[in-house]
């Protein structure tokens, strides 16, 4: 249904008339999570054999063990590629594209506008208004960071965390813990000491390869297609693509008003104009919502094993999920605590079947 996935199947269904396109739908959920209408139109277009699977939580519960020991580490958040993959191998399927790669190909991500807005430096300007008002509440703690953020790679890595270092290291109790910053290890890792950008949209887009592309979603798909016995391909990762790209400057890639300018000008002609025109979205499971419904048992029985562990400060872990019921804390912070307890229990504590729910009423 996004103009990635979209674009790529249009053009593989030209030259491959009546392949398959799978599609993740949610029953009674929020629009923002479901691209069902959109990919009904390009199926449409190009007759295509269009396979839907509804996704519900219960799926999830009874999957959520498998995904997180062939990802092999704590999932971030529920992951739409597991299902997916299965929904695939399930329909004999091998080989399945997807639009992995756009966003990075073609400056997507709403930080390379911010960037090229110079809000980084606007910020910096404001740093002393910012530092008063950073315990306010988390949006005025992150403007805070970026503002006395010094480097540029530094920017990049705090834009993509969530939270601040402090936040992360006073949810442990072991000082070991206390003394390791992520923002440091990711610079020593995946900046190039020696590389010249011409401008620092470029920088970013390098990082975003670098660092988030190859350490994680390409990562991910690859894990969750083997498990199922299919190969996953990423057409925007070409590296002929990737490097006739990059030779296009970036005023040209980052419109102020259009969101990947450069590729929706090639897929004008290519896919339906409300998948073109439509706003971002992301492949992702509408599991906040959820967290709240079907998922708050095991999110309870999840966070308070995690407080007992001597590894973490209880009382803070047990905050998170007070703060996110109270609507003061995002979801997604609470769901990194699950998934780290989960990881735990299957890799260090070596329990399988480690996750229960009440059967439906």
């Amino acid at each position: 249904g996004g103009i990635d996935s979209t674009t790529v199947s249009a053009i593989a269904a030209q030259n491959h008339p009546g392949i398959k396109a799978f599609t993740l739908a949610y029953q009674d959920e929020p629009e923002e999570y479901d691209e069902l209408s959109q990919a009904k139109k390009t199926v449409r277009m190009y007759d295509m054999e269009h396979i839907v699977h509804l996704v519900q939580a219960d799926s999830i519960l009874e999957n959520l063990e498998d995904m997180i020991l062939c990802f092999e580490e704590p999932c971030s958040f529920l992951d739409p590629n597991y299902l997916i993959s299965r929904v695939v191998s399930e329909n004999n399927t091998k080989v399945v594209l997807n639009g992995l790669g756009g966003d990075e190909v073609f400056y997507g991500y709403n930080h390379y506008r911010s960037v090229k807005r110079s809000r980084w430096r606007l910020f910096r300007r404001i740093a002393p208004i910012l530092r008063i008002l950073q315990p306010i509440n988390q949006r005025w703690e992150k403007l805070y960071r970026i503002a006395t953020t010094p480097t540029i790679d530094r920017l990049h890595t705090v834009l993509r965390s969530e939270q601040t270092e402090q936040s992360k290291q006073r949810l442990f109790s072991s000082p070991l813990v206390k003394e390791f910053n992520s923002i440091e290890r990711l610079h020593q890792l995946y900046v190039g000491k020696h590389i010249e950008f011409s401008d620092e949209l470029e920088a970013f887009s390098y990082m975003d390869f670098m660092n988030v592309l190859g350490n994680h979603h390409t990562y991910r798909v690859d894990q969750f297609t083997m498990h199922f016995s299919i190969e996953g391909r990423f057409p925007f990762l070409d590296h002929e693509l990737i490097e006739a790209a990059s030779l296009i400057p970036s005023r040209y890639k980052v419109n102020e008003k259009i969101r990947k300018y450069i590729l929706r000008k090639v897929a004008a002609d290519l896919i339906d104009r409300s998948s073109l025109e439509m706003p971002k979205k992301g492949f992702r499971l509408p599991y906040g919502t959820w967290m709240r419904g079907p998922l708050k048992e095991i999110l309870h029985q999840k966070i308070d094993t995690l407080a007992q562990r001597d590894l973490f400060d209880g009382t803070r872990v047990r905050t998170y999920l007070d703060e996110f019921e109270a609507g003061k804390r995002s979801y997604s912070h609470v769901w990194h605590l699950v998934a780290v307890e989960l990881w735990l229990e299957l890799f260090i504590d070596g329990n399988l079947k480690t996750i229960t729910s009440s059967p439906p009423a």
